[in-house]
Protein backbone atom coordinates (compact mmCIF):
# COMPACT_ATOMS: atom_id res chain seq x y z
CA UNK A 1 0.00 0.00 0.00
CA UNK A 2 1.37 3.38 -0.97
CA UNK A 3 1.25 6.43 1.74
CA UNK A 4 3.64 9.13 2.68
CA UNK A 5 4.72 10.15 5.89
CA UNK A 6 2.12 12.82 6.05
CA UNK A 7 -0.49 10.47 5.49
CA UNK A 8 0.58 7.94 7.90
CA UNK A 9 0.45 10.98 10.49
CA UNK A 10 -3.22 11.51 9.71
CA UNK A 11 -4.09 7.95 9.97
CA UNK A 12 -2.51 7.84 13.43
CA UNK A 13 -4.08 11.20 15.05
CA UNK A 14 -7.55 9.65 14.26
CA UNK A 15 -6.43 6.35 15.76
CA UNK A 16 -4.90 8.38 18.75
CA UNK A 17 -8.04 10.44 18.87
CA UNK A 18 -10.37 7.68 19.20
CA UNK A 19 -8.32 5.62 21.30
CA UNK A 20 -7.50 7.84 24.31
CA UNK A 21 -11.21 8.88 24.48
CA UNK A 22 -12.53 5.00 24.95
CA UNK A 23 -9.35 4.23 26.90
CA UNK A 24 -9.98 7.83 29.53
CA UNK A 25 -13.42 5.89 30.63
CA UNK A 26 -11.74 2.40 30.56
CA UNK A 27 -9.69 3.69 33.55
CA UNK A 28 -12.40 5.00 35.26
CA UNK A 29 -15.06 1.81 35.04
CA UNK A 30 -12.20 -0.46 36.44
CA UNK A 31 -13.28 -1.59 39.96
CA UNK A 32 -9.65 -2.43 41.79
CA UNK A 33 -5.79 -2.36 40.93
CA UNK A 34 -3.53 -3.86 43.64
CA UNK A 35 -0.23 -2.70 42.46
CA UNK A 36 2.90 -4.46 44.73
CA UNK A 37 6.14 -5.17 46.06
CA UNK A 38 8.26 -2.20 46.38
CA UNK A 39 7.84 2.13 46.68
CA UNK A 40 10.54 3.93 48.03
CA UNK A 41 12.07 7.36 47.69
CA UNK A 42 14.08 8.53 44.88
CA UNK A 43 16.94 10.57 45.26
CA UNK A 44 17.21 12.88 42.10
CA UNK A 45 20.16 13.64 40.63
CA UNK A 46 20.81 15.71 37.62
CA UNK A 47 23.46 15.09 35.20
CA UNK A 48 26.23 18.46 35.89
CA UNK A 49 29.30 18.85 33.54
CA UNK A 50 32.63 18.21 35.01
CA UNK A 51 31.06 16.07 37.89
CA UNK A 52 32.33 12.56 37.30
CA UNK A 53 35.90 14.02 35.88
CA UNK A 54 36.35 16.15 39.21
CA UNK A 55 35.35 13.07 41.47
CA UNK A 56 37.67 11.03 39.44
CA UNK A 57 40.21 13.45 39.71
CA UNK A 58 40.42 13.62 43.02
CA UNK A 59 41.14 9.67 43.65
CA UNK A 60 43.61 8.67 41.20
CA UNK A 61 43.20 4.87 42.36
CA UNK A 62 39.35 5.13 41.27
CA UNK A 63 40.38 6.93 38.03
CA UNK A 64 42.63 4.40 37.08
CA UNK A 65 40.35 1.07 38.15
CA UNK A 66 37.51 3.19 36.18
CA UNK A 67 39.72 3.93 33.12
CA UNK A 68 39.63 -0.09 33.24
CA UNK A 69 36.63 -0.67 33.20
CA UNK A 70 35.11 1.20 30.93
CA UNK A 71 33.05 -0.76 28.82
CA UNK A 72 32.12 -3.37 31.30
CA UNK A 73 28.98 -3.88 33.51
CA UNK A 74 28.91 -5.05 37.19
CA UNK A 75 25.65 -6.91 38.41
CA UNK A 76 25.72 -5.29 41.35
CA UNK A 77 27.52 -2.51 43.20
CA UNK A 78 30.02 -3.17 45.87
CA UNK A 79 32.36 -0.04 45.54
CA UNK A 80 32.64 3.46 43.94
CA UNK A 81 34.04 2.21 40.53
CA UNK A 82 31.35 0.07 40.16
CA UNK A 83 28.55 2.59 40.43
CA UNK A 84 30.55 4.71 38.34
CA UNK A 85 31.45 2.20 35.39
CA UNK A 86 27.92 1.08 35.33
CA UNK A 87 26.89 4.93 34.99
CA UNK A 88 29.05 5.00 31.93
CA UNK A 89 27.48 2.50 30.31
CA UNK A 90 24.31 3.25 30.60
CA UNK A 91 25.12 6.86 29.76
CA UNK A 92 27.57 6.12 26.71
CA UNK A 93 24.41 3.98 25.09
CA UNK A 94 21.56 6.18 26.31
CA UNK A 95 19.70 3.03 28.08
CA UNK A 96 17.94 3.02 31.15
CA UNK A 97 19.74 0.76 33.66
CA UNK A 98 19.23 -0.05 37.32
CA UNK A 99 21.52 -1.64 39.64
CA UNK A 100 22.08 -2.48 43.42
CA UNK A 101 24.14 -1.03 46.10
CA UNK A 102 25.00 -4.00 48.21
CA UNK A 103 27.39 -2.15 50.34
CA UNK A 104 26.88 0.58 53.20
CA UNK A 105 30.56 1.97 52.91
CA UNK A 106 28.82 2.83 48.79
CA UNK A 107 25.91 3.70 50.24
CA UNK A 108 27.27 6.45 52.10
CA UNK A 109 29.84 7.74 49.46
CA UNK A 110 27.37 7.92 47.04
CA UNK A 111 25.68 10.30 49.33
CA UNK A 112 28.78 12.15 50.23
CA UNK A 113 29.46 12.60 47.06
CA UNK A 114 26.64 13.49 44.83
CA UNK A 115 23.30 13.43 47.27
CA UNK A 116 20.43 14.32 45.89
CA UNK A 117 18.94 17.72 44.10
CA UNK A 118 15.22 16.28 45.18
CA UNK A 119 14.18 13.20 47.22
CA UNK A 120 10.46 11.94 45.42
CA UNK A 121 8.22 9.47 45.56
CA UNK A 122 9.69 6.19 43.39
CA UNK A 123 9.72 2.19 43.21
CA UNK A 124 8.04 0.91 40.35
CA UNK A 125 4.92 -0.18 42.54
CA UNK A 126 5.00 3.52 43.75
CA UNK A 127 5.10 4.87 40.48
CA UNK A 128 2.26 2.91 38.82
CA UNK A 129 0.08 3.48 41.89
CA UNK A 130 0.55 7.33 41.52
CA UNK A 131 -0.03 7.41 37.32
CA UNK A 132 -3.13 5.00 37.79
CA UNK A 133 -4.47 6.66 40.67
CA UNK A 134 -3.97 10.06 39.29
CA UNK A 135 -5.67 8.70 35.75
CA UNK A 136 -8.99 8.21 37.70
CA UNK A 137 -8.85 4.42 38.58
CA UNK A 138 -11.52 4.50 41.12
CA UNK A 139 -9.54 2.32 43.64
CA UNK A 140 -5.38 1.41 44.05
CA UNK A 141 -3.95 -0.39 46.01
CA UNK A 142 -0.34 -0.13 46.78
CA UNK A 143 2.27 -1.87 48.97
CA UNK A 144 4.78 -0.02 50.92
CA UNK A 145 7.36 -1.84 52.77
CA UNK A 146 8.49 -0.69 55.89
CA UNK A 147 5.80 2.61 55.44
CA UNK A 148 7.58 5.14 57.34
CA UNK A 149 6.28 9.07 56.91
CA UNK A 150 9.42 10.10 54.84
CA UNK A 151 7.64 7.65 52.61
CA UNK A 152 3.97 8.03 53.29
CA UNK A 153 4.13 12.22 52.60
CA UNK A 154 5.85 11.86 49.54
CA UNK A 155 2.56 9.72 48.10
CA UNK A 156 -0.02 12.58 47.07
CA UNK A 157 -3.16 12.59 48.87
CA UNK A 158 -5.51 11.02 46.30
CA UNK A 159 -8.62 9.42 48.04
CA UNK A 160 -8.53 6.64 45.86
CA UNK A 161 -5.00 5.66 46.31
CA UNK A 162 -4.86 3.43 49.58
CA UNK A 163 -2.00 1.18 51.08
CA UNK A 164 -2.05 -1.45 54.41
CA UNK A 165 -0.75 -0.46 57.44
CA UNK A 166 0.98 -3.20 59.31
CA UNK A 167 -1.64 -3.89 61.48
CA UNK A 168 -3.68 -4.43 58.32
CA UNK A 169 -5.86 -1.12 58.75
CA UNK A 170 -6.63 -0.16 55.26
CA UNK A 171 -5.94 3.35 54.76
CA UNK A 172 -3.93 6.15 52.59
CA UNK A 173 -0.57 5.94 52.94
CA UNK A 174 -0.56 8.97 55.73
CA UNK A 175 -3.17 7.33 58.13
CA UNK A 176 -1.38 4.39 57.92
CA UNK A 177 2.26 5.39 58.05
CA UNK A 178 4.67 4.57 61.37
CA UNK A 179 8.21 5.71 62.17
CA UNK A 180 10.41 8.30 61.24
CA UNK A 181 13.38 6.25 59.51
CA UNK A 182 14.29 6.23 55.68
CA UNK A 183 14.95 2.66 55.03
CA UNK A 184 15.59 2.49 51.15
CA UNK A 185 16.64 6.01 48.64
CA UNK A 186 16.76 4.69 45.28
CA UNK A 187 19.16 7.02 43.57
CA UNK A 188 18.11 8.44 39.84
CA UNK A 189 20.81 9.92 37.97
CA UNK A 190 19.22 11.79 35.20
CA UNK A 191 20.87 12.88 31.59
CA UNK A 192 19.84 15.01 28.51
CA UNK A 193 20.78 14.27 24.98
CA UNK A 194 24.41 15.13 24.21
CA UNK A 195 25.58 15.30 27.78
CA UNK A 196 29.18 14.57 27.46
CA UNK A 197 31.75 12.69 29.51
CA UNK A 198 35.37 13.22 29.57
CA UNK A 199 37.79 10.60 30.69
CA UNK A 200 41.32 9.66 29.72
CA UNK A 201 40.96 11.01 26.46
CA UNK A 202 37.99 9.95 25.74
CA UNK A 203 34.61 12.38 25.14
CA UNK A 204 31.44 10.25 26.00
CA UNK A 205 28.48 11.96 24.26
CA UNK A 206 24.43 10.25 25.45
CA UNK A 207 22.49 9.86 22.30
CA UNK A 208 19.31 10.19 24.59
CA UNK A 209 17.88 11.29 27.43
CA UNK A 210 17.70 8.38 30.48
CA UNK A 211 18.90 7.58 33.67
CA UNK A 212 20.73 4.85 36.11
CA UNK A 213 19.18 3.69 39.12
CA UNK A 214 22.05 2.62 41.65
CA UNK A 215 19.20 1.48 44.35
CA UNK A 216 20.18 1.30 47.99
CA UNK A 217 17.01 -0.75 49.71
CA UNK A 218 18.51 -3.75 52.28
CA UNK A 219 14.79 -3.46 53.93
CA UNK A 220 13.25 -5.59 51.29
CA UNK A 221 16.37 -6.93 49.70
CA UNK A 222 14.75 -10.43 50.29
CA UNK A 223 11.17 -9.36 49.23
CA UNK A 224 9.80 -10.47 52.74
CA UNK A 225 6.21 -9.68 52.57
CA UNK A 226 4.70 -7.37 54.99
CA UNK A 227 2.62 -9.87 57.21
CA UNK A 228 -0.33 -7.28 58.03
CA UNK A 229 -0.25 -6.67 53.92
CA UNK A 230 -0.83 -10.04 52.55
CA UNK A 231 -3.40 -11.34 55.43
CA UNK A 232 -5.62 -7.86 54.08
CA UNK A 233 -5.16 -8.64 51.15
CA UNK A 234 -5.51 -11.98 50.59
CA UNK A 235 -9.60 -11.26 52.00
CA UNK A 236 -10.13 -8.46 49.56
CA UNK A 237 -8.56 -9.95 45.99
CA UNK A 238 -11.22 -10.90 44.75
CA UNK A 239 -12.33 -7.15 45.13
CA UNK A 240 -9.95 -6.10 42.31
CA UNK A 241 -9.87 -7.02 38.95
CA UNK A 242 -6.19 -6.39 37.93
CA UNK A 243 -2.67 -6.88 39.61
CA UNK A 244 0.34 -5.66 39.16
CA UNK A 245 3.65 -6.94 40.13
CA UNK A 246 7.48 -5.87 40.27
CA UNK A 247 10.26 -5.68 42.78
CA UNK A 248 12.30 -8.57 41.71
CA UNK A 249 15.08 -6.56 40.37
CA UNK A 250 16.08 -5.65 44.03
CA UNK A 251 17.12 -9.55 44.84
CA UNK A 252 20.19 -10.45 45.15
CA UNK A 253 21.39 -14.02 44.09
CA UNK A 254 22.97 -14.94 47.18
CA UNK A 255 22.75 -13.39 50.61
CA UNK A 256 25.68 -13.59 53.71
CA UNK A 257 22.95 -15.54 56.06
CA UNK A 258 23.33 -18.30 52.75
CA UNK A 259 19.59 -17.42 51.65
CA UNK A 260 19.56 -17.66 47.57
CA UNK A 261 17.37 -15.51 46.06
CA UNK A 262 15.19 -18.80 44.79
CA UNK A 263 14.14 -18.77 48.30
CA UNK A 264 13.21 -15.99 48.14
CA UNK A 265 11.05 -15.92 45.37
CA UNK A 266 9.24 -19.66 45.87
CA UNK A 267 7.49 -17.75 48.84
CA UNK A 268 6.19 -14.87 46.97
CA UNK A 269 5.32 -17.36 44.36
CA UNK A 270 2.81 -19.49 46.44
CA UNK A 271 1.24 -15.95 47.93
CA UNK A 272 0.52 -15.37 44.01
CA UNK A 273 -0.57 -18.67 43.92
CA UNK A 274 -2.85 -18.13 47.05
CA UNK A 275 -4.05 -14.51 45.79
CA UNK A 276 -5.33 -16.69 42.45
CA UNK A 277 -7.15 -19.30 43.60
CA UNK A 278 -9.01 -16.76 45.59
CA UNK A 279 -9.56 -14.30 42.72
CA UNK A 280 -9.64 -16.41 39.82
CA UNK A 281 -10.76 -13.61 37.33
CA UNK A 282 -7.81 -11.40 38.40
CA UNK A 283 -5.37 -10.42 35.53
CA UNK A 284 -1.42 -10.40 36.33
CA UNK A 285 1.10 -8.18 35.24
CA UNK A 286 4.76 -8.44 36.02
CA UNK A 287 7.07 -5.50 35.17
CA UNK A 288 10.30 -7.40 35.03
CA UNK A 289 13.04 -4.46 34.75
CA UNK A 290 16.69 -4.29 34.95
CA UNK A 291 17.10 -7.61 37.04
CA UNK A 292 21.13 -8.33 36.83
CA UNK A 293 21.71 -11.97 38.80
CA UNK A 294 20.71 -15.29 36.98
CA UNK A 295 19.49 -16.68 39.78
CA UNK A 296 17.02 -14.50 40.16
CA UNK A 297 15.97 -14.37 36.28
CA UNK A 298 16.31 -17.98 36.56
CA UNK A 299 13.66 -18.17 39.79
CA UNK A 300 11.37 -15.09 37.90
CA UNK A 301 11.09 -17.50 35.21
CA UNK A 302 10.58 -20.92 37.04
CA UNK A 303 8.31 -19.14 39.15
CA UNK A 304 6.47 -16.02 38.35
CA UNK A 305 6.55 -15.91 34.71
CA UNK A 306 4.08 -19.18 34.46
CA UNK A 307 1.74 -17.31 36.64
CA UNK A 308 1.31 -14.25 34.60
CA UNK A 309 -1.28 -12.56 32.08
CA UNK A 310 1.46 -9.97 30.20
CA UNK A 311 4.89 -8.88 31.30
CA UNK A 312 6.53 -5.76 30.26
CA UNK A 313 10.02 -4.67 29.40
CA UNK A 314 12.33 -2.45 27.42
CA UNK A 315 14.29 -3.62 24.60
CA UNK A 316 17.98 -3.71 27.00
CA UNK A 317 15.87 -5.79 29.37
CA UNK A 318 14.50 -8.15 26.21
CA UNK A 319 18.47 -8.74 25.08
CA UNK A 320 18.84 -9.99 28.90
CA UNK A 321 15.80 -12.28 29.08
CA UNK A 322 16.62 -13.57 25.69
CA UNK A 323 20.62 -14.83 27.23
CA UNK A 324 18.45 -16.36 29.95
CA UNK A 325 16.76 -18.72 27.87
CA UNK A 326 19.38 -19.34 25.41
CA UNK A 327 18.99 -17.27 22.59
CA UNK A 328 22.96 -15.43 22.83
CA UNK A 329 22.90 -15.02 19.06
CA UNK A 330 19.43 -13.30 19.13
CA UNK A 331 20.14 -11.13 22.42
CA UNK A 332 22.88 -9.51 20.61
CA UNK A 333 21.24 -8.63 17.93
CA UNK A 334 18.98 -6.28 19.87
CA UNK A 335 21.39 -5.43 22.06
CA UNK A 336 23.94 -4.04 18.79
CA UNK A 337 21.41 -3.48 16.11
CA UNK A 338 17.96 -2.30 18.03
CA UNK A 339 16.50 -3.06 14.93
CA UNK A 340 12.99 -4.04 15.04
CA UNK A 341 12.92 -7.75 12.80
CA UNK A 342 15.40 -8.80 16.05
CA UNK A 343 13.30 -6.96 18.18
CA UNK A 344 9.95 -8.55 17.08
CA UNK A 345 11.83 -12.24 16.70
CA UNK A 346 13.23 -11.48 20.26
CA UNK A 347 9.46 -11.23 21.39
CA UNK A 348 8.45 -14.22 19.61
CA UNK A 349 11.31 -16.38 21.25
CA UNK A 350 10.59 -14.89 25.03
CA UNK A 351 6.50 -15.78 24.32
CA UNK A 352 7.83 -19.22 23.25
CA UNK A 353 10.00 -19.74 25.99
CA UNK A 354 7.68 -18.68 29.01
CA UNK A 355 3.94 -19.31 27.53
CA UNK A 356 3.46 -15.95 28.77
CA UNK A 357 -0.04 -14.81 27.37
CA UNK A 358 0.80 -10.87 26.57
CA UNK A 359 4.49 -9.22 26.37
CA UNK A 360 4.46 -5.59 25.90
CA UNK A 361 8.05 -3.76 24.66
CA UNK A 362 8.58 -0.19 24.98
CA UNK A 363 11.31 1.00 22.94
CA UNK A 364 12.20 4.46 21.72
CA UNK A 365 9.74 5.73 19.64
CA UNK A 366 7.06 2.87 19.72
CA UNK A 367 5.86 -0.11 21.77
CA UNK A 368 5.08 -3.42 20.47
CA UNK A 369 2.81 -6.12 21.85
CA UNK A 370 2.92 -9.71 21.11
CA UNK A 371 0.12 -10.98 22.14
CA UNK A 372 -1.97 -14.85 21.84
CA UNK A 373 -5.54 -14.46 20.26
CA UNK A 374 -6.95 -15.44 24.15
CA UNK A 375 -5.48 -12.47 25.12
CA UNK A 376 -7.72 -9.68 23.99
CA UNK A 377 -8.38 -8.19 20.56
CA UNK A 378 -6.30 -6.32 18.55
CA UNK A 379 -7.84 -3.28 18.64
CA UNK A 380 -8.67 -3.38 22.29
CA UNK A 381 -4.28 -3.83 22.57
CA UNK A 382 -4.12 -0.77 20.54
CA UNK A 383 -6.04 1.42 22.34
CA UNK A 384 -4.47 0.59 25.46
CA UNK A 385 -0.95 1.47 24.37
CA UNK A 386 -2.26 4.65 22.37
CA UNK A 387 -3.34 5.85 25.94
CA UNK A 388 -0.32 4.73 27.43
CA UNK A 389 1.60 6.70 25.11
CA UNK A 390 -0.09 10.02 25.53
CA UNK A 391 -0.06 9.67 29.45
CA UNK A 392 3.93 8.95 28.98
CA UNK A 393 4.13 12.29 26.69
CA UNK A 394 2.17 14.05 30.13
CA UNK A 395 4.57 12.28 32.20
CA UNK A 396 7.83 13.43 30.46
CA UNK A 397 6.70 16.68 29.60
CA UNK A 398 5.81 17.92 32.95
CA UNK A 399 7.88 15.61 35.49
CA UNK A 400 4.46 14.67 36.89
CA UNK A 401 1.92 12.05 37.04
CA UNK A 402 -0.66 12.24 33.82
CA UNK A 403 -4.05 13.18 34.65
CA UNK A 404 -7.14 11.88 32.77
CA UNK A 405 -8.01 15.24 31.08
CA UNK A 406 -4.37 15.86 29.91
CA UNK A 407 -4.03 12.46 27.97
CA UNK A 408 -4.94 14.00 24.54
CA UNK A 409 -2.56 17.47 25.39
CA UNK A 410 0.44 17.63 22.92
CA UNK A 411 -1.04 16.15 20.59
CA UNK A 412 0.99 18.44 17.83
CA UNK A 413 4.06 16.65 18.78
CA UNK A 414 5.31 14.82 15.89
CA UNK A 415 5.04 10.70 15.55
CA UNK A 416 8.94 10.00 15.26
CA UNK A 417 10.12 8.88 12.29
CA UNK A 418 11.75 5.82 13.50
CA UNK A 419 8.47 4.40 14.11
CA UNK A 420 7.67 5.17 10.23
CA UNK A 421 10.57 3.23 8.89
CA UNK A 422 9.85 0.52 11.63
CA UNK A 423 6.16 -0.13 10.75
CA UNK A 424 7.42 -0.18 6.66
CA UNK A 425 10.12 -2.58 7.85
CA UNK A 426 8.18 -5.02 9.42
CA UNK A 427 4.93 -4.91 7.38
CA UNK A 428 5.89 -8.10 5.50
CA UNK A 429 6.37 -10.21 8.56
CA UNK A 430 3.08 -8.58 10.36
CA UNK A 431 1.25 -10.13 7.18
CA UNK A 432 -0.78 -7.12 6.80
CA UNK A 433 -0.66 -4.55 3.72
CA UNK A 434 -1.72 -1.64 5.29
CA UNK A 435 0.14 -2.57 8.53
CA UNK A 436 2.07 0.48 8.70
CA UNK A 437 -1.46 2.60 9.50
CA UNK A 438 -3.21 0.14 11.41
CA UNK A 439 -0.26 -0.73 13.51
CA UNK A 440 -2.62 -4.42 13.47
CA UNK A 441 -0.88 -7.95 12.05
CA UNK A 442 0.27 -11.16 13.26
CA UNK A 443 3.24 -12.84 14.15
CA UNK A 444 4.26 -16.62 14.51
CA UNK A 445 0.89 -17.08 15.59
CA UNK A 446 0.15 -14.86 17.76
CA UNK A 447 -1.48 -10.59 17.48
CA UNK A 448 1.12 -8.28 16.78
CA UNK A 449 0.33 -4.48 17.69
CA UNK A 450 2.47 -1.82 16.92
CA UNK A 451 1.77 1.82 17.92
CA UNK A 452 4.35 4.86 16.85
CA UNK A 453 4.76 7.84 19.90
CA UNK A 454 5.64 10.99 20.34
CA UNK A 455 8.60 11.41 22.05
CA UNK A 456 9.79 14.59 24.02
CA UNK A 457 13.14 15.51 22.67
CA UNK A 458 14.09 17.12 25.76
CA UNK A 459 11.97 15.26 28.99
CA UNK A 460 12.06 16.99 32.59
CA UNK A 461 11.96 13.67 33.58
CA UNK A 462 12.54 10.27 32.22
CA UNK A 463 12.42 8.18 35.30
CA UNK A 464 8.90 6.49 35.96
CA UNK A 465 8.29 6.56 32.27
CA UNK A 466 8.23 2.67 31.80
CA UNK A 467 6.24 2.41 34.54
CA UNK A 468 3.54 5.15 33.41
CA UNK A 469 3.53 3.15 30.11
CA UNK A 470 3.02 0.00 30.99
CA UNK A 471 0.15 0.13 33.39
CA UNK A 472 -1.53 2.85 32.09
CA UNK A 473 -1.44 0.81 28.40
CA UNK A 474 -3.01 -2.36 30.37
CA UNK A 475 -5.92 -0.55 32.29
CA UNK A 476 -6.41 1.01 29.16
CA UNK A 477 -7.27 -2.20 26.62
CA UNK A 478 -10.53 -2.57 25.30
CA UNK A 479 -12.58 -6.26 24.90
Amino acid sequence: MEYTYDSWQRAWAEIYEASCETGRKRWGTLPGIAIMFHSVLDGMVRFQPGRIERILSADPRLREEVGERIGTLPDEITSPADLIVAFLESFRNGQALQRMIRSEAVFKWVSEHFGYDELTLGGTSANMAVTVASLGVPRVLVYANPLTKPLAQAFPSLSNLLTIGPDGTVGSPRDVAHGDDVFAIHWIFEYQKDDTIRIDGQTLTAPRANRFIPSWNPANNQLRLAPGFKATFLKDADRFSHLLVSGFHILSDRYPDGTTAQECIVPVADYLRLVRTRAPHMRVHCELASIAGKIVRKGVLDHILPQMDSIGLNEVELATWLEEIGAGELAGKVRDQNAPEAILAGLNRLADATGVPRIHLHNFGYYMVLAEKTAGSPEGIRQGLACGACAAVVRAKTGRPPRSDEVTSFVDLPLRTEAFDAMRTLAPSAKTPDFALTGVGTSGGRNLVFVPTRIVERPARTVGLGDTISASAWLAEGD
